[in-house]
């Protein structure tokens, strides 16, 4: 349910876009673009699972969970920049996020 109110919101459809094209471009950019991109790269995620799980809705529905976890904990990493006052800290708690974020989709999708 929280996905299509995520999709709703943000009037997209579900498209197969690459991941890897989205997440890079968080280590310099504002929070809220930072926000946007990650909620593309969790919809596209999503995406994938309808695409690769067929009809199996348990299994789509434990994934989708992962992934909303993995949403929270970007989006709560984000918001703790405003602790950070050096620009260089800043860049490496978004690349940190990016990884993190990357690995923890690439796992619940089965990429490699």
């Amino acid at each position: 349910h929280r996905f299509f109110q995520i999709k709703h919101s943000l009037g997209i459809f579900c498209a197969k876009i690459d991941i890897c094209v989205i997440l890079p471009q968080i280590l310099s950019m504002s929070k809220r673009s930072a926000k946007k991109r990650i909620v593309s790269g969790i919809a596209s995620a999503i995406d994938q699972l309808i695409l690769t799980t067929g009809n199996d809705e348990r299994q789509f529905d434990e994934k989708t969970e992962q992934l909303f976890k993995l949403y929270d904990e970007a989006m709560t990493k984000i918001n703790a920049t405003a602790k950070l006052k050096d620009r260089s800290a800043v860049k490496q708690h978004y690349k940190s996020l990016y990884a993190d974020l990357q690995a923890g989709i690439n796992a619940i999708t089965g990429k490699k």
